[in-house]
């Protein structure tokens, strides 16, 4: 028992560390994750924002050209990006932008397959444009819903609060204060670098989310790029279903589509992208894996309590079984003891002539075939039960007539009825049918349960056999029973009656000499004809023992 509470404890102990480990373990490896989504996420974010950079640089024109040098210009450029860029389908076409004398904007279009700058009509998606050039104010480098740049030439100078634009890059010329009267006006043409927004959705924005959160089947994140002003806008989405994708409940968000001029404040991004793990979140997913953790260990831990008590439990067993053997050998040895000192005895007084008498000396006789009966039996009954646990006990399968069986046994048991003054009750019913078995087999066991009713019969001097036919939903049976007024069996008893060495450890029944193999015997033997036995007693009152047979016919019917 102390070891039994040591190893609870021990697995008490070990539970509470395996959950304080898992803990910390789901934890960083929350952080983990997290740490490696916000880094894929900034990677995704800086490669995009770098290839924007890399198109407005390219598409970057003089101040000072005419038209006639303008349009060889825009020509030239997008000859050499188509030729060297890594996505050359990024840049759907270019615009322009011109500001007229009378406050009128117009728009051309570079007509590609011609080189030529033609007239461009104002699309829907070009109105944010229009609008803002109408309104004189400052032009930003980013359309996001068109989507596209919207380029000033080199060395043209942002606008002023009334309207005016100063130099973008490089210092105010010598004698001027910036902002002065003398600031240039605003640049003349802008360049709107039209994206295609297929590209972008199907190819260019997918690679890169391969590149970063990328799996062995996909993406292992879902990934939603939408306008940052109103995310009802979507640009990509790829990766697992997730239920609400919004960058309100995602795990990672950043801004992309961000350009700045030199001097201004950093431009915060006109798209957002959110990255949700497809548990819902890398909370959600952690937590799964830690109650997941947990479920395995404590699996682990139960199967470890379990086969404590498996061993406790056989240790146990063994140690009772080891008992119940050495109490049979010695109760065999009592048994064997007893006859073999009668006999000795009756033979020695016989060897040294101290009977004479003939009347004595047949008794003497009588004497030691009594005791050599007694003794072949026990033998006998250890040999069948040693043959039954082993396997290798066969039985003669003959038609066994039941009251000749039942007479056999009585007159077996004759001598110890008499000897004992016991009164026996035959009961055998009329016209039984025969059943199928070993004879001498079902009468050791039969016998067995007389032995067992005189040991245990108490002072009433009474035994009861009986044999009836019963129908029973598999057919007729022969119901052979055995019962005394003796001290009967304690409740708790009956379910191990017929178990190898058991012995009640009933008091009025501990003095008994017995092996406690004679009930186990007589399973063996009726549950190998296919029959079986039971037990019913009241203590103090008595018991019965029922051997359950099948009829000859019915085994017949059912083979």
């Amino acid at each position: 028992m102390v070891l039994v509470a040591g190893l609870i404890v021990a697995l008490v102990a070990l539970a509470a560390l395996q959950y304080r480990w898992i803990a910390r373990v789901s934890e960083a490896e929350r952080d983990r994750l997290k740490a490696s989504l916000d880094s894929a996420a900034e990677r995704f974010c800086a490669d995009f924002d770098r290839e924007l950079v890399r198109t407005s640089r390219s598409f970057e024109v003089a101040e000072d050209l005419g038209d006639a040098d303008l349009e060889r210009d825009l020509v030239d450029r997008l000859a050499r990006w188509r030729s060297t860029a890594a996505g050359p389908k990024l840049v759907r076409e270019l615009l322009v932008v011109t500001r007229l004398e009378r406050g009128e904007v117009e728009l051309r279009r570079l007509d590609e397959p011609a080189g030529r700058l033609v007239p461009g009509s104002w699309e829907p998606d070009l109105e944010s444009v229009r609008r803002i050039f109408e309104a004189r104010g400052r032009v930003p480098l980013l359309d996001e819903r068109l989507p596209g740049l919207v380029l000033a030439p080199r060395n043209a100078r942002p606008p002023r609060q009334d309207g005016t634009e100063k130099a973008e890059r490089g210092p105010a010329p010598r004698g001027e204060e910036p902002g002065g009267g003398a600031d240039r006006r605003p640049p003349r043409h802008h360049v709107v670098v039209r994206l295609d927004l297929e590209y972008l959705g199907k190819e260019m924005l997918p690679r890169l989310a391969e590149r970063e959160f990328g799996g062995r089947e996909g993406l292992a994140y879902a990934v939603t790029v939408a306008v940052a002003a109103d995310p009802r806008v979507v640009i990509f989405r790829g990766g697992p279903r997730v239920e609400d994708a919004t960058a309100r409940t995602a795990d990672a968000v950043r801004n992309l589509f961000a350009l700045q001029r030199p001097g201004d404040e950093p431009d915060p991004g006109r798209w957002v992208v959110a990255v949700h793990h497809p548990a819902g979140s890398l909370e959600d997913a952690v937590t799964g894996a830690r109650r997941r953790n947990l479920a395995i260990s404590l699996a682990v831990l139960v199967l470890l309590g379990a086969a404590v008590v498996v061993l406790v439990s056989s240790t146990r067993r063994a140690q009772r079984l080891a008992r119940q053997q050495m109490d049979f050998v010695a109760g065999v040895s009592h048994e064997l003891r007893t006859p073999l000192t009668a006999m000795r005895s009756a033979g020695q007084n016989l060897a040294d002539g101290i009977v004479s008498d003939p009347e004595k000396v047949k008794k003497y006789g009588a004497l030691i075939e009594r005791e050599g009966r007694r003794l072949t039996e026990m033998v006998g009954r250890v040999l069948t039960f040693a043959g039954i646990q082993s396997g290798a006990q066969t039985f003669q399968a003959e038609p066994v007539d039941v009251a000749s069986l039942v007479d056999g046994v009585l007159a077996d048991c004759r001598w110890v009825l008499d000897e004992k003054r016991v009164a026996v009750e035959r009961d055998v019913a009329e016209g039984l049918p025969e059943v199928r078995g070993d004879a001498a087999a079902l009468r050791q066991a039969l016998g067995n349960l007389v032995d067992n009713a005189l040991k245990y019969g108490g002072s009433a001097r009474w035994i009861g056999v009986g044999a009836r036919l019963a129908a029973t939903s598999g057919g007729e049976e022969v119901l052979l029973s055995v019962s005394d007024h003796g001290i009967g069996i304690r409740r708790s008893d009956l379910p191990h009656l017929f178990d190898p060495f058991f012995r009640s450890a009933d008091p009025s029944a501990a003095g008994i000499p017995g092996s406690g193999v004679g009930l186990a015997v007589v399973r063996g033997i009726v549950e190998a004809h296919g029959g079986r036995v039971t037990a019913e007693s009241v203590p103090g009152q008595g018991s019965t023992f029922t051997v359950h047979l099948p009829t000859a016919a019915g085994k017949g019917r059912g083979a």
